[in-house]
């Protein structure tokens, strides 16, 4: 026996941020919407049924308990539990809406045969390491203080070989490498910090939202941090090719993967 949530006051308790993010990490997709008023979300099960839910965005409409309502009893009949489970994680949903989108994040990545690695830290909801098929990894970070969107980050360390050989190269040379790096990531649409003078690090960051999470966009954002990480190590490249380096000491310089597919770092 299926039991119907009733209480006005408990449905009108209900967040619709937090409905929506639970929609959200659960992989409804956006399509309707009305700007300060509503959004429309819609659902394909595995069976083929099509399902849709109205999310209002002001409690203060005066169908808001109604559509919350339409809401709990939807997404109970979608998922086969309760009302009454549905309605205790809509009323948590920040929590739950994070585990679920890390579950279906976690999926992906094994099915792309990626190797995922977990570092527990209290001040994040998610910190793992991705061990990627071609030797590099990235990391994944989702922030308290950020709870819509995740970051995908990499760090490229400069070994102090490297340090020493490209103070040789003029400053015009290191200028115009550096300014190549900047107005290249900056055109990608990646943030970064660094490399710094002498270069020591250069740190990527890129942001993947739980509104519009689905794989191809995470393994897009994943892909763009790697060729971040590329172009900035052919940039490199070529200004030590600009500086009269020989290619085979340079290929050596930028060597950047060490064995044991550990951090990516540019060792000499």
């Amino acid at each position: 026996m299926r039991v119907t949530i009733t209480d006005k006051e408990a449905l009108r308790a209900l967040s619709w941020k937090a409905v929506a993010s639970y929609l959200d990490a659960a992989g409804w997709q956006r399509t309707d919407d009305i700007p300060g008023k509503s959004v429309a979300y819609q659902h394909t099960d595995k069976e083929g049924r099509f399902w849709e839910i109205l999310v209002l965005l002001r409690d203060d409409l005066a169908d808001y308990v109604s559509r919350m309502a339409d809401a709990v009893t939807t997404l109970a009949r979608v998922e086969d539990r309760s009302e009454l489970d549905v309605y205790d994680d809509l009323s948590t949903s920040g929590g739950v809406a994070a585990r679920r989108a890390h579950e279906r994040i976690r999926k992906w990545l094994v099915e792309e045969g990626w190797r995922v690695e977990d570092h527990p830290d209290p001040n994040v909801m998610l910190k793992v390491d991705v061990a990627l098929g071609n030797g590099q990894s990235v990391s994944l970070i989702h922030e308290i203080q950020y709870p819509h969107h995740i970051t995908i980050a990499k760090e490229l360390v400069f070994g102090e070989e490297f340090q020493v050989a490209f103070s040789t190269l003029t400053r015009d040379i290191q200028r115009d490498t550096f300014w190549s790096i900047h107005r290249d990531l900056c055109i990608m649409g990646v943030e970064f910090d660094g490399p710094g003078a002498p270069p020591d690090r250069m740190r990527y960051y890129t942001a993947v939202f739980l509104d519009g999470l689905n794989k191809d966009t995470l393994i897009q954002r994943i892909s763009l941090v790697q060729r971040a990480v590329a172009l900035t190590i052919w940039t490199l490249d070529r200004g030590f090719e600009d500086g009269g380096r020989s290619a085979e000491a340079t290929k050596e310089l930028l060597k950047f993967v060490p064995p044991g597919g550990g951090p990516l770092a540019v060792a000499g």
